[in-house]
């Protein structure tokens, strides 16, 4: 038995060995897996880290590009409301002209159209200048009774043919070229 033993002795011996070395190979592999899971976390972690920089600044930039447009929205919006009161203002001030001036620019009018005849129809601010405008232009021109829907001007019937000669309709087909220039005026300030 001593024999055997000895035999069981050394199988023991040699698989305690051999669980040593098995034990310590694992735990090189496990400090080379560790190592190698370690680096790839801190890989993983600088290359979030570089994409979450990148993200933050092109929506910082996205940001700022909204905000230059919104205030660029905005001053041109501010600027063709200056530009629309101006246009305004000035008709209202050709309502607002004396009658004399109101008259005279009027039968100018009526002349530089060549209408020789018709049926006027005046703004309802005008309409104390009736008389005096059908003395000027003749008695081929009558008063219509009612008054017109604009601001100011004339609007001439003949039957079925209206001259509109009114500053609303000037203003409406010039929208164009008085914005372009009332907008020059206004960057000269």
């Amino acid at each position: 038995m001593e024999g055997l033993e000895k035999i069981t002795a050394r199988i023991i011996a040699d698989a305690k060995a051999a669980a040593v070395r098995i034990e310590e190979e694992a735990e090189k592999r496990s400090e080379v897996l560790l190592s190698d899971a370690k680096q790839t976390a801190e890989n993983i972690l600088k290359d979030n880290r570089r994409q979450t920089e990148a993200d933050v600044t092109s929506l910082l930039q996205r940001g700022q590009s909204m905000v230059r447009s919104e205030i660029k929205k905005y001053s041109l919006q501010k600027r063709q409301e200056k530009i629309e009161a101006a246009i305004q203002s000035a008709l209202e001030k050709l309502a607002t002209d004396p009658a004399a001036e109101k008259l005279k620019r009027y039968v100018r009018m009526v002349k530089a159209a060549k209408i020789q005849g018709g049926e006027i129809v005046l703004a309802p601010s005008d309409r104390d200048l009736g008389s005096e405008l059908l003395r000027e232009l003749g008695q081929t021109f009558s008063l219509a009774s009612e008054s017109g829907d604009f601001i100011a001007g004339l609007i001439i019937k003949q039957g079925k043919i209206e001259d509109n000669l009114t500053f609303d309709l000037a203003i409406r087909n010039a929208r164009a070229e008085l914005t372009h220039f009332v907008a020059e005026l206004i960057e000269e300030k």
